[in-house]
C-alpha cells in the first residue's frame, strides 16, 4: 500500500497541467446549491454539490455538442452515475478516483452524479466540442458564478 507521502506525490502530479493552464481556484460556497437550467435554450455546463454529492449537468440550444473532460479527485469515488444513456456516449471510472467522460448532447439535460465521500478537491478539465468552454458557458452553483478560466479546482470543504 502506497504511503500518504506518495498518494499525495500523485494527486499532485495528476493536477499538474501544462504551465499554460494555471486553474482557477473554486470555493466549496460557490458550489453551494443546484442553479437554475435553461433546458434546450443555450449551450451551458452546470455544476453544484449537496448533500448527494457532486452533480455535473449540460444542454444545448438544439445543436449538437461534444461534452468531454476528466475530473480528478483526492480520494475515493464512492458512485458514479449518468443522467441519460446516449448511444456513443460514455462515463468512465479510472482506477478509484478519476472519472472520463464524453457524451454528444443535443437539447435535453445529460450529465453525471458523483458521490464523493471524504473527497476535498476536484480538478476538472472540460471542453465543448475539443475547445475550453466559455466562462459564460459554466454555471457554478445556485448563484450561476462563472469562471475566470479552465481547467477548475474545486474545493469541497
Amino acid at each position: 500500500m502506497p504511503s500518504r507521502v506518495a498518494c499525495w506525490f500523485l494527486f499532485v502530479s495528476l493536477l499538474s497541467l501544462p504551465a499554460w493552464a494555471k486553474p482557477s481556484a473554486v470555493a466549496a460556497s460557490t458550489l453551494k446549491d443546484k442553479p437554475t437550467i435553461d433546458e434546450g435554450k443555450i449551450t451551458a455546463v452546470f455544476l453544484w454539490t449537496d448533500g448527494e454529492g457532486l452533480h455535473l449537468r449540460w444542454t444545448t440550444d438544439g445543436k449538437p455538442v461534444l461534452f468531454s473532460g476528466r475530473l480528478d479527485m483526492d480520494k475515493k469515488v464512492g458512485e458514479l452515475k449518468t443522467v441519460r444513456d446516449e448511444a456513443g456516449g460514455w462515463a468512465n471510472l479510472h482506477g478509484d478516483r478519476i472519472v472520463v467522460f464524453s457524451k454528444t448532447s443535443r437539447g435535453t439535460v445529460d450529465g453525471l452524479d458523483l458521490k464523493i465521500p471524504g473527497v476535498a478537491r476536484v480538478a476538472l478539465e472540460l471542453k465543448l466540442d475539443g475547445q475550453d468552454p466559455l466562462p459564460e458557458q459554466v454555471r457554478l452553483g445556485g448563484k450561476a458564478t462563472q469562471p475566470t478560466s479552465f481547467p477548475l479546482l474545486l474545493s469541497l470543504r
